[in-house]
């Protein structure tokens, strides 16, 4: 039975900090089931206690079920999109693809992602690869059309170089597959701690970026692992998808600012 199922058979039984917690474990699954039960009590501000007592409440035994439980649950979810994958050629996994990625950002609440990028003082994007940064300059070019100028930053030296100088009135726009580069990591929690706004744009998945960040959109990428280039197999990573993000990004903003500018 998937995790949420369980959830909702014994919602009755579950308090207010009950729920805080699954919210936390259900959008940080993977990140959650490396955790121990004293580091998971430790990231959601409360006592091991508080945790044992909410998995039991759950109808399980203790915690070592509920992490049993959590990795089933990730493996359906695996087993779901590889089905998914194999199932479909290439022009239907496009089609889903742009789909599940309209669908996210309708039912992302945008206002305050677009109240920053009206107000903010400076827009810094960086993209943590090629097809990242491609994105990046799609954006800045698009919004300099309607008056937003964006900085586009170019290499992680540079990005880390600027940490001082980013400031509670800018925005920072960082753009990545995985989410999940360390060296990144380390400067979001520096730009959290300052309390500098930072909007994540990362595939459909746990992620630390995505966690640190104050406000996320996603796209989701598609891979095809069954392409040859002679008789040399080759992984595609494709992230057609991420334009498509960034042209909803624009014209989202316009429809909300579009009458403002001057």
């Amino acid at each position: 039975m998937k995790l949420e199922a369980i959830i909702n058979e014994n919602y009755e039984n579950l308090n207010e900090n009950d729920l805080y917690i699954l919210r936390f474990i259900l959008k940080h699954k993977v990140e959650c089931l490396d955790m121990s039960i004293t580091q998971l009590a430790r990231k959601c501000n409360v006592s091991t206690a508080s945790i044992l007592r909410m998995t039991q409440k759950l109808g399980l035994s203790g915690y070592s079920e509920f992490k049993f439980a959590l990795k089933n649950d990730i493996s359906a979810d695996f087993i779901s999109k590889r089905n998914d994958v194999m199932n479909c050629n290439y022009m239907d996994l496009f089609e889903k693809s742009i789909k599940d990625t309209i669908k996210h950002f309708q039912n992302t609440n945008t206002d305050e992602i677009f109240h920053h990028l009206w107000s903010a003082k400076q827009v810094y994007i960086y993209g943590t690869g090629w097809a990242q940064k491609l994105a990046g300059e799609q954006l800045m070019r698009t919004f300099f059309s309607c008056n937003r100028p964006m900085i586009l930053i170019q290499h992680f030296t540079e990005f880390k170089m600027m940490l001082p100088n980013y400031t509670e009135n800018d925005l920072i726009i960082i753009i990545s597959l995985s989410g999940n580069i360390e060296h990144i990591i380390d400067c979001l929690r520096i730009l959290k701690m300052n309390k500098v706004p930072t909007l994540s744009i990362t595939d459909f998945k746990n992620n630390q970026l995505a966690s640190l960040a104050t406000y996320n959109l996603y796209y989701q990428a598609i891979y095809f692992n069954d392409l040859k280039i002679g008789n040399n197999p080759i992984i595609i990573n494709s992230m057609g998808t991420l334009q498509v993000l960034c042209e909803l990004i624009y014209i989202g903003y316009l429809e909300k600012y579009g009458t403002h500018i001057n």
